[in-house]
């Protein structure tokens, strides 16, 4: 059971793996520029059944939100709001299929994307893609019964 890794420490720093640092996607000079999450943790904006806020209290410690198939969850803002990517969070392992769909002007839905993904643990998060205009809303519509217990909605690119 179990490896164990030896070395030695010399008195100076080596040239070992110098110039091996992965190159940082700030601007040299600039401020960190993480993630911004659309959504917030009192879920005033979630969009769904009663349980809809637990998916947007930044824990996955809270009860799921259980949705049939067909059923959506997602978030209203006050104004357009542009989003370019979002994390999903599944309680259970399973294969899932959803579509992301925006609020167009005149109030109706519209699909911006299509997506399958495969969850393979308890609680997995995944990251996800979207490329759609500015919205008051947004939302994922699912293809069959899931337990959702984390969603948020990102904006990646400035």
């Amino acid at each position: 059971g179990g490896a164990v890794i030896e070395f030695d420490l010399g008195p100076r720093p080596s040239e070992w793996a110098a110039g091996t640092v992965p190159p940082s996607l700030t601007a040299a000079g600039g401020p960190p520029a993480p993630p911004i999450d659309l959504t917030s943790p009192n879920g005033s904006g979630a969009l769904g059944g009663a349980d809809a806020a637990n998916a947007f209290d930044d824990s996955s410690a809270t009860a799921p939100t259980i949705l049939a198939a067909g059923a959506a969850i997602g978030w209203a803002f006050v104004a357009p709001t542009a989003l370019d990517h979002y994390t999903l969070t599944i309680v259970e392992p399973s294969a899932c299929a959803w579509e992301v769909q925006r609020r167009r002007a005149d109030g109706e839905w519209a699909t911006v994307g299509v997506q399958t993904a495969q969850f393979r643990w308890a609680n997995q998060t995944r990251i996800f893609t979207v490329d759609a205009e500015p919205s008051t809303a947004y939302r994922l519509v699912f293809r069959a019964p899931v337990r959702v217990a984390q969603l948020e909605l990102l904006r990646l690119v400035r």
